[in-house]
C-alpha cells in the first residue's frame, strides 16, 4: 500500500509541477506578446508623428530651406516654442526596449537630428533678430559703422544658413529612411 500511495504522490507531484510549468509558459508567452504590441503601438505612433511632422516642417519652412542659394542667408523667422515630439518623448522608456538595434538607433538619431534642427533654427532666429536691430539703427543713424555692421550681421545670417541648409538635408535623410524602415517593419499594419 504504501508503494502505491508513493507512486500516486509522485505521479501527483510530478503533474502539479507540469502544471506549473506550463502555467509558467504561457504566463512567459502572454507578457511576450503583450510588451510586442506595446512596442508595436509605440512604432506605429512615431511613425504617425515623424510623418505628420515632417509634412508640417516641409509645408511651412523646409521648401524654403532647400531654395537658400549658397550663400544667402534664412532672414524669415521660423518659431520653434515647444516639444514637438510628444509621442518619442512620452515613450522614451520603451524605445530601448525595441530589439531590433539598427531601428532602434534610426529612430534615436533622427530625433537628436531633429531636435538638433530645432535647435539650429531657435539660433537663426537670434541671429535674424541681432541683424533685424542692427538694420533698425543703421536707417536712423545712418551711419557707416552701423551699416558695416548689418553687412556683418547678414554675413552672420548667411554664414548660419549653410549650416541649417545641411542639417535639414541631413534630418530629410533619415527622415526618408527611418519612415520606410518603420514600414518595412510592419507598423502600417493593424495589430492583432
Amino acid at each position: 500500500m504504501a508503494l502505491s500511495e508513493f507512486l500516486s504522490g509522485l505521479v501527483g507531484g510530478i503533474c502539479v509541477l507540469i502544471g506549473v510549468y506550463v502555467t509558467h509558459k504561457l504566463s512567459e508567452s502572454k507578457r511576450h506578446n503583450e510588451q510586442a504590441d506595446i512596442i508595436k503601438g509605440v512604432l506605429q505612433g512615431l511613425h504617425d508623428e515623424i510623418e505628420t511632422l515632417w509634412e508640417i516642417y516641409t509645408e511651412r519652412v523646409g521648401k524654403i530651406v532647400e531654395t537658400l542659394q549658397d550663400g544667402q542667408g534664412f532672414e524669415g523667422y521660423w518659431v520653434v516654442s515647444q516639444d514637438y515630439f510628444t509621442v518619442y518623448s512620452s515613450n522614451a522608456h520603451l524605445i530601448g526596449q525595441i530589439t531590433d538595434v539598427d531601428l532602434r538607433k534610426e529612430i534615436i538619431s533622427t530625433y537628436t537630428i531633429a531636435k538638433s534642427l530645432l535647435d539650429t533654427f531657435r539660433m537663426n532666429n537670434e541671429l535674424v533678430s541681432r541683424l533685424e536691430q542692427s538694420s533698425l539703427l543703421a536707417n536712423e543713424t545712418n551711419k557707416e559703422e552701423h551699416k558695416q555692421e548689418v553687412i556683418m550681421r547678414r554675413q552672420q545670417v548667411a554664414l548660419y544658413a549653410a549650416g541649417l541648409k545641411q542639417i535639414h538635408a541631413d534630418l530629410k535623410t533619415r527622415t526618408s529612411s527611418l519612415l520606410r524602415s518603420l514600414r518595412k517593419y510592419g507598423v502600417l499594419n493593424e495589430r492583432q
